[in-house]
């Protein structure tokens, strides 16, 4: 966890938001407590936040994956690639 923070200090985010229409925007999100070792099924953050999982990126390894699928399990060490309205962004985050 600690390299994670690490890195994600010394290198800006330009994904923390990139706008687009109808409020949505790209968002990157270390994944809350509650998501990690539970599978992107597991989770139903589309019916649950209406926020979608467009990659998944391990901070350790640099592997990132685009569309992963449902039966990933989600790390400590990932970065999350989420399209979705700030607000929904937001409530996800606090779970």
């Amino acid at each position: 966890m600690a390299i994670k923070v690490a890195r994600n200090l010394a290198s800006p985010n330009i994904l923390d938001m990139l706008s687009m229409t109808g409020g949505y925007a790209l968002h990157e999100l270390a994944p809350p407590r509650s998501f990690i070792g539970k599978t992107l099924i597991e989770l139903d953050l589309r019916r649950r936040f209406n926020i979608y999982i467009l990659g998944i990126k391990d901070v350790l390894t640099d592997e990132f994956i685009l569309m992963p699928p449902a039966e990933r399990q989600i790390k400590d060490s990932d970065l999350l690639l989420i399209l979705g309205q700030a607000a929904d962004v937001e409530k996800a985050s606090r779970k």
